[in-house]
C-alpha cells in the first residue's frame, strides 16, 4: 500500500479496528471449563490501549512481544491482521491477508467461532477496499452463516447494500440486527453504528430506517 488514504478507504479501515478492538478478548483459551489466561487479557488490552490512541508502531512492538508467548492465538493474530491495514502507508493487504490465514488455523483449532467471524468479516473488508465488491459481500455472508446473530457480519451486510443505495436490503440487514439484538436501544455500539457510521450514510435519508430507528435515539 503507498500514498494517503482516500476517505471512504480511511472509513473501512476504521471500521475495521474499531470492530475488532469490540471483539470479545476474554474468550476462555480452555472452552471446556478452564480459566481464562490473566496474560493473555493483559496482552490484548495492551494492544487494544495503543490502537485506540492510534500509537501504531508501538501496538505492534507489543503484538510482536505478546505473540512470542502466544504465537497461535486467534484474539492476537487478529489484531496483528488489523494494524497492517490500519497502519497506512506503512501497512500491508498481504501481511493482513497471511495473518488472517493463520487467524483462522488458530481459531479453527481452538474451536473459536467469534475469531473465525472476525476473520472473514475484517478479511472482506480488505477485500471491499482492494475493489473485490462481490468477493466482499461474500465472505460477509459466510461469517454470517457461521454465527447468524454475530453483530459485524449484519453490520458489515447492512453497510454493504447502503453503499450501493441499495437500501431495501440494507433495511433487511438492520431488521436482523434488531431481531437479534431486542434491547438494542440499551447497546451503545449499536447506536452509534445506527447513527455515526460512515457506511450508512445512504440509509439514513430512507424514510423506513428513520421511523424504524433514528426516530427513536434522535
Amino acid at each position: 500500500m503507498s500514498g494517503a488514504p482516500d476517505k471512504r478507504e480511511l472509513a473501512l479501515r476504521r471500521e475495521l479496528g474499531e470492530r475488532t478492538i469490540k471483539l470479545n478478548p476474554l474468550e476462555k483459551l480452555h472452552p471446556q471449563g478452564g480459566k481464562t489466561d490473566t496474560g493473555l487479557k493483559k496482552a490484548t488490552d495492551d494492544v487494544n490501549a495503543l490502537i485506540r490512541e492510534e500509537r501504531l508502531e508501538e501496538a505492534k512492538k507489543c503484538l510482536r512481544r505478546h505473540l512470542q508467548k502466544y504465537p497461535s492465538e486467534p484474539g492476537l493474530l487478529i489484531h496483528a491482521m488489523v494494524l497492517e491495514v490500519l497502519d497506512r502507508p506503512n501497512g500491508s493487504y498481504d501481511e493482513a491477508k497471511e495473518m488472517g490465514c493463520k487467524t483462522m488455523e488458530a481459531a479453527i483449532e481452538k474451536d473459536s467461532k467469534s475469531h473465525i467471524v472476525a476473520a472473514l468479516s475484517n478479511m472482506g473488508i480488505i477485500a471491499l477496499n482492494e475493489g473485490q465488491c462481490q468477493y466482499s459481500k461474500m465472505l460477509y455472508l459466510a461469517a454470517h452463516a457461521i454465527d447468524k446473530e454475530a453483530l459485524t457480519p449484519m453490520q458489515n451486510l447492512a453497510g454493504w447494500h447502503s453503499r450501493k443505495s441499495e437500501l431495501e436490503q440494507a433495511q433487511v440487514w438492520v431488521e436482523r440486527i434488531l431481531e437479534a439484538y431486542p434491547d438494542w436501544l440499551k447497546k451503545e455500539d449499536i447506536i452509534s453504528f445506527f447513527k455515526k457510521d460512515e457506511s450508512l450514510h445512504n440509509l439514513r435519508i430512507y424514510e423506513p430506517f428513520k421511523a424504524l430507528v433514528l426516530d427513536k435515539v434522535n
